[in-house]
């Protein structure tokens, strides 16, 4: 454990000491790719809001528990910028 509570694995702190955990173990990578990567999981978990179109919102509510948690706020971002084509009727 590199924190004080588990909670605190995505603070810049923390992937700061991961990535230099993960370069003493496996020396052939190259720590900025590593604290790269180790940023970006970071950014894919931060929360986004749900704020779906109100007329597929009911259906679109149920879709993110279908996806990874990893993927769940990216697919959340996607189904925010969704509009329904308009009815030619």
């Amino acid at each position: 454990m590199l924190r004080p509570t588990a909670a605190d694995f995505a603070s810049e702190e923390a992937r700061v000491f991961q990535a230099r955990a993960y370069i003493h173990l496996w020396p052939d990578l190259d720590f900025e790719t590593v604290l790269r990567t180790l940023r970006e999981r970071s950014a894919s978990l931060v929360p986004i809001k749900p704020r779906f179109h109100p007329d597929v919102a009911p259906f679109l509510s149920r879709l993110p528990d279908e996806f990874a948690i990893s993927e769940r706020q990216r697919k959340i971002a996607e189904l925010n910028a969704f509009r329904p084509p308009v009815p030619e009727e």
